[in-house]
């Protein structure tokens, strides 16, 4: 009934677990199931969404993998599948390889040990007509998940609790527009296919429900009137649709049976250029769902880290790492980013836009990090093999501090930064000739008059030097408007707008309607050390 693996990991443990073919009816594997534990993913959907199958071969040999068939459930409804997202304590070898292997993080794979983990609209999933069937709806950008039951479907008329039909099926959810709802969308359930026969739960009771049919959309009589079952569980809505046409399969490893030394095969660790000039369709990576990008030797790259927790990379995350550096400005200013492209095609990186980080700025490895992290020694070797002898000599000049947390970082007086306007405070720091000078500025939007900051939004703004004339005699900086990231908005409905509404292209005023300014000169300024900031006054930011 149950089936010994050991997974081989590269740190020298081995560890232990058991598979089994049917968690519920305690069925031993068919004869002649005999082959490859391998990761299946749809290539549309983030790595973390995948589930480890039985691909059943006539030899060992893995070249026999790909015309091999799929283990299938006893029913024969779908693949023999464990889910990634449904990992059980006996399937520690699989956790710790996927783990390993960068696909998913530690504290995961909590949604439900029983039932459906739903991570797209037209999954398909088994019913039983006279039972309830759970379901984990995940929203796979904050990884949480929300249970919801289907109940009876056919029940008695006036019987809600109770089935008139009983039988199996395979379904799926979809989306349908319906004549009785205009200008709308619902979500309604076809039925695939009819694994079991379907008949009346008491043979002398009257059916009055209508009969699913195999390819139809499954229907009840609803209020003497025989209408499509529609389901208004607003998490349904969140999850996303892939009834597009699907990206080409990524190089998928099978594993031997028994013995397991690797879930997937891992994303392309080399890179071959950085150079945005000389990528090859080789660079093209898919980043979605994944919380690691493992570099060569000990290199790591997050998208988002905190501490001993990361944030997986975002859905829709393919494309080629590149190096970021525009000849107008200083050299500092260069860091590594991801372009984010709709295939791997080199010509479109140029249409293609950069990955962001959630408060709007491009998802970045700066200078600092590329100095200073012994992880990021890989990124700083492939530099040097592109030719980037410049920066990677101003690199040099860099002194050693504590760099984890400078994500935004000045390198000249008319760099744009983002700003929360919620916010009471906005940090950044700045490379000075011998340190990095951290800045603490107060609240830029507030009113002494209220509570809290009186508007909610984010805005790129940008420091510059002062032309008006009451600064004429002295070292002043202002704050201009570059562009409006998230829509402003009143906290207090009944505000009466003491403090102007900023606006694009103009400067950001007090609630007197004075524009904020900051004297450079003088010793108390929270902002003193920009002086020694290079300006760059021509500088045309791509917004």
């Amino acid at each position: 009934m149950k089936r010994n693996i050991v997974a081989e990991l590269k740190d020298g443990r081995r560890i232990r677990g058991m598979i089994e073919f049917s968690v519920y009816h305690r069925l031993r594997f068919p004869s002649k199931t005999r082959g490859f534990l391998y990761c299946h993913h749809d290539p549309r959907l983030p790595p973390t969404t995948g589930e480890v199958r039985f691909r059943v071969t006539e030899t060992s040999d893995p070249t026999c993998f790909q015309n091999g068939t799929d283990l299938m459930r006893p029913d024969g409804s779908l693949p023999w599948s464990i889910s990634l997202l449904q990992l059980r304590s006996t399937h520690e070898p699989f956790k710790e390889l996927a783990i390993q292997d960068g696909i998913i993080q530690p504290g995961i794979f909590n949604f439900g040990k029983f039932g459906v983990a739903m991570t797209f609209l037209e999954q398909p999933f088994v019913v039983t007509l006279d039972k309830t069937r759970i379901l984990h709806l995940i929203d796979l950008q904050q990884y949480r998940a929300k249970k919801s039951v289907i109940r009876i479907l056919l029940p008695i008329p006036g019987k809600h609790g109770e089935s008139e039909l009983k039988g199996k099926l395979l379904v799926r959810f979809e989306r349908a527009s319906l004549t009785e709802h205009v200008n709308d969308t619902s979500i309604v359930m076809r039925v695939l296919k009819i694994l079991e026969p379907i008949r009346r739960l008491r043979e002398d009771a009257t059916v009055s429900q209508p009969t699913p049919q195999a390819g139809a959309l499954l229907k009840s009589l609803h209020f003497s009137q025989i209408r499509c079952i529609e389901f208004d569980e607003p998490f349904l809505r969140l999850l996303p649709s892939i009834t597009a046409t699907p990206l080409p399969p990524s190089n998928l490893k099978p594993i031997a049976d028994g013995k397991v030394s690797a879930l997937v095969s891992a994303l392309p660790r080399t890179i071959s250029t950085l150079n945005p000039s000389r990528i090859q369709p080789s660079d093209f990576m898919f980043l979605s769902g994944r919380v690691t990008v493992n570099l060569p030797s000990t290199g790591t790259l997050y998208y988002k880290s905190y501490g001993v927790s990361a944030i997986p990379y975002p859905p829709n995350t393919q494309g080629f790492f590149y190096m970021h550096l525009q000849p107008h400005l200083p050299l500092l200013t260069g860091q590594i980013r991801f372009r984010v492209t709709p295939s791997n095609d080199p010509t479109q990186f140029e249409k293609g836009t950069d990955l962001l980080y959630a408060d709007g700025q491009p998802w970045n490895v700066n200078a600092l990090q590329i100095a200073h992290f012994p992880s990021f020694a890989y990124l700083k070797e492939q530099l040097h093999r592109d030719g980037y002898v410049e920066f990677l000599q101003a690199l040099l000049r860099l002194p050693k501090q504590a760099t984890r947390q400078l994500q935004r970082i000045l390198c000249y007086l008319e760099q744009p930064f983002v700003v929360n306007m919620s916010h009471l405070c906005v940090r950044f720091s700045f490379i000075s000739a011998d340190q990095v000078r951290r800045v603490k500025i107060g609240p830029m939007f507030n009113d002494s008059a209220v509570s809290s900051n009186p508007y909610t939004g984010r805005l790129l703004l940008r420091f510059e030097q002062s032309t008006l004339p009451e600064h004429v005699k002295g070292n002043f900086v202002v704050l201009r408007v570059l562009k409006i990231l998230e829509p402003i908005k009143l906290v207090d409905p009944n505000y009466n707008k003491r403090l102007p509404i900023p606006r694009v292209g103009e400067l950001v005023t007090k609630t007197n309607h004075d524009y904020r300014s900051y004297n450079l000169d003088d010793k108390t300024c929270s902002v003193r050390g920009l002086k020694y900031l290079p300006s760059i006054p021509d500088d045309q930011p791509n917004l």
